[in-house]
């Protein structure tokens, strides 16, 4: 028993270690894309300055998957349509496709894509589906397949994934902005929106500064930000550098370009699925090799996965910036945490902060492991939201964020996902 212990805490480190590097790399990269955002945009323009998988209600019901494709045919025919993918600013586009099975997909971050990864590397290794399916988010995506920007010649079953733009930025925000996976994005508007720093008057020996070196310098990253819903909006429809978390479906996958068989809608994924299983049976001779479902990924476990991934990046963060920090720190980033699940659908919005679920001995931050027991899951001390439920108070809290964001930006948005509304059906009006 003493060995396993011992190597089962060697794996969680090895694992603590590569989640780490994985956020640097990440934070790295999002640095350089908001450095130019704010060079060309708000810095310029002076004081004119939402582990996941959910289901929604179809976008548009009893809608056959001929339409869907002979909708984006018909946009696609539009000289309008192609002269906007032509000039558009953007160039991400990442496929993923697998050998033996012959699929291949168009990747669309906050659209199911850790879970679809993970099912489809599932189908691709049978013999490796229970790793898969236990793997954690950012492992999924560091895994070793082919991806590349187009496709083999040997394709036999093509699909991509859309979503709800309203939705998928919403969801971007509370994951990446909110509670803060991206934490140079989050902490780079919440220094120029909430505190107001402008990179003009960051000047020391006659030398202008780096945004985030004054974050560093001054202790931003120690505690989290305050960037509003509006704050990321701005932000996504003013940057020439949008990360894939936020780019337009339409100019992502560009199917005018590189046409599918199957359009899938993550409001109807579960349904949509469904095309892909009976593809990957007609290979598998045993069907044992293909009995995954979505649904293993969802409810409780989206609890310890994201506890997990939250106090993984904080403990790396609070780290790499030599942060002093006591109590009431580690409260504002456990309630951070908290008003997520809330936002998220998966505890109630009426629960009160339990700091005493989070909290460690002294500055010491208690382990994920230590939490997740803490919840009590199986005791209900801590209620997940049935299926409705969820659905109910994420709509609310989607609703009402977009209450708050002025028509201006709203109208930014549209322009920006014009081709999402109209190639895949979804409404220009925001959530109500």
């Amino acid at each position: 028993m003493g060995f396993r212990s011992f190597r089962e805490r060697r794996v969680c480190k090895i694992q603590c270690r590569n989640m780490c590097l994985c956020a640097a790399l990440a934070s790295c990269m999002l640095y350089a894309t908001f450095s130019a955002y704010f060079q060309e945009t708000v810095i310029s323009s002076g004081n004119n300055i939402e582990a996941e998988v959910v289901y929604h209600l179809p976008a548009i019901k009893n809608e056959s998957m001929d339409t869907r494709l002979r909708r984006i045919s018909e946009v696609c025919a539009r000289t309008g349509a192609m002269t906007l993918i032509s000039t558009a600013p953007f160039d991400i586009t990442k496929r993923m496709f697998l050998n033996r099975t012959g699929i291949c997909t168009c990747i669309v971050p906050k659209a199911a894509s850790t879970n679809v990864k993970r099912l489809l590397l599932s189908f691709e290794y049978p013999e490796k589906a229970e790793l898969f399916r236990k793997m954690p988010g950012n492992m999924i995506h560091a895994a070793n397949f082919d991806e590349g920007t187009t496709c083999s010649d040997r394709i036999s079953f093509s699909f991509l994934i859309s979503r709800d733009p309203y939705q998928r930025l919403w969801s971007a925000y509370v994951d990446k902005v909110f509670l803060e996976k991206f934490d140079s994005l989050a902490i780079m508007l919440d220094t120029v929106f909430v505190r107001n720093v402008k990179k003009s008057s960051l000047q020391m020996n006659g030398m202008s500064h780096s945004l985030v070196a004054h974050a560093r310098t001054n202790g931003f990253f120690c505690n989290v930000g305050h960037a509003s819903f509006e704050h990321f909006l701005m932000y996504v429809t003013k940057t020439t550098s949008l990360d894939p978390h936020v780019l337009p479906v339409s100019l992502m996958c560009d199917p005018c370009k590189h046409p599918v068989n199957y359009v899938f809608q993550q409001e109807n994924l579960q349904n949509d699925v469904k095309y892909l299983y009976k593809y990957v049976k007609t290979i598998f001779k045993n069907q044992t090799d293909v009995q995954i479902s979505l649904s293993d990924y969802v409810g409780e476990n989206g609890i310890e996965n994201l506890v997990q991934t939250y106090q993984h990046a904080w403990k790396a963060r609070l780290s790499q910036n030599q942060c002093k920090v006591d109590s009431a720190t580690y409260d504002s980033i456990w309630k951070r945490l908290w008003e997520g699940l809330k936002y998220l659908g998966i505890i109630d919005e009426k629960l009160p902060f339990m700091p005493e679920l989070f909290r460690g001995r002294g500055t010491i931050l208690k382990s994920p492991e230590k939490i997740v027991r803490d919840f009590k899951l199986e005791d209900n001390a801590v209620v997940v939201l049935s299926a409705d439920d969820w659905m109910k108070q994420r709509h609310k809290f989607i609703v009402n964020a977009y209450k708050g964001v002025r028509k201006s930006v709203l109208n930014r948005i549209r322009e920006l996902f014009q081709l999402d509304f109209e190639m895949f059906g979804y409404s220009t009006e925001p959530p109500r």
